[in-house]
């Protein structure tokens, strides 16, 4: 089960996000698909640490999407107006259903207080989980990378270069064959870790 995998990959990152919330922290991995599975197993874990509270539906560019307050908030296009870069990420303080949508107050992780209402400004999702391109000039202090079997050694160079202290890596055994990696998948990850550290 997708979601069964994504919990279990989730489990250490939100594990550390309640011992160590100063410190700032990504899963990355390689398709929209695992980042959205990842994305609703991450706030699963969250509400069971009940670090979630409240909750709108709210309609965002692509799909509807819930929203807590201290929900990771991902913005995906450039708003000189709210002061916010396409890849900012920050922290929901208040959501609030307000006319035809919901005014968000969030702080960026560069310490801003911003706001918006999503009828001006949409495109956003939760930040729990990105793609390796999204993940691309950014730095944080952990990561966590799920490797499945589209990793290259382009994206492996990505994928472990995007921590200041520790990267934490997770192997998704249902994209190889086997109920193991064989000795043939074993190599080929190997070597593309290799091919990353020359």
């Amino acid at each position: 089960d997708d979601l069964v995998t994504g919990v279990q990959t989730c489990a250490l990152p939100i594990s550390d996000s309640v011992t160590a919330p100063h410190k700032s922290r990504i899963i990355i991995t390689s398709t929209n698909r695992e980042v959205d599975e990842l994305n609703q197993a991450a706030r699963l874990k969250l509400k069971e640490f009940n670090k979630l509270t409240g909750g709108e539906i709210v309609e965002t560019k692509h799909k509807d999407l819930e929203f807590c307050q201290g929900d990771r908030i991902l913005f995906n296009r450039n708003s000189y107006k709210i002061g916010v870069t396409n890849g900012s990420i920050g922290t929901v303080k208040s959501i609030k259903k307000e006319g035809d949508g919901h005014s968000f107050i969030v702080k960026t992780d560069q310490k801003r207080l911003i706001s918006f209402h999503s009828k001006d400004y949409n495109d956003f999702d939760h930040a729990y989980a990105v793609t390796v391109y999204k993940s691309q000039g950014d730095t944080l202090d952990q990561s966590y990378t799920l490797i499945g079997s589209q990793a290259n050694r382009e994206s492996s160079y990505v994928l472990l270069s995007r921590h200041r202290d520790s990267t934490d890596i997770f192997i998704d055994r249902s994209q190889f064959a086997g109920d193991l990696p064989s000795s043939k998948t074993k190599q080929s990850i190997s070597q593309i870790f290799q091919d990353t550290l020359d």
